[in-house]
């Protein structure tokens, strides 16, 4: 029964944890927004670095793209998020001459963000409230059992029953 708390207490932190951390960024750049200047900023370059992961025959890339930007009349340049693939795919990295926006502190036009696409905001947090919300069901269900003075191993079963029916 506390192994089971335990792993439930385990699966509904990482949720919060992965929405709390997205959200923080989200609402830091929000805040930063509203003294920030906006630009568009044009990828100029992409490093690349190839990669084996451990334990795996499966080699990754990883991308890393250079922004251009200009700032009262004077160029920047800001080494951009690295987005981490499979060899044989493409997408999510953005292609040399595409533009993005990006905002920059008038004060210090060193500093610097790229915006992030909306897409990219939602997945993290709808993956947090996957884990959450199944942490949730797997707590529901093994307190039912505890209340109803049913075993560990009727718990056990009860919480199964509960992914098969989430799946």
């Amino acid at each position: 029964m506390i192994l089971a708390v335990i792993i439930i207490g385990i699966i509904i932190f990482i949720g919060g944890f992965v929405i709390a951390l997205q959200l923080k960024v989200t609402i830091s750049h929000r805040i930063r927004m509203k003294t920030y200047t906006q630009c568009t900023a044009t990828v100029v370059e992409k490093k690349r670095k190839l990669s084996n992961r451990r334990r795996s025959s499966v080699q990754t890339v990883s991308f890393q793209p250079v922004f251009e930007y200009f700032a009262d009349d004077k160029q920047y340049r800001l080494a951009g998020y690295c987005s981490r693939i499979e060899i044989s795919s493409s997408t999510g990295v953005p292609e040399i001459g595409e533009k993005r926006v990006l905002w920059f502190n008038p004060d210090d036009p060193n500093e610097a963000f790229v915006e992030e696409p909306l897409s990219s905001i939602i997945f993290p947090i709808l993956i947090g409230l996957f884990f959450f919300g199944l942490g949730m069901v797997f707590l529901f269900f093994l307190l039912q059992a505890y209340f109803r003075g049913d075993n560990t191993a009727a718990a056990a079963i009860q919480m199964y029953a509960a992914w098969n029916i989430l799946y």
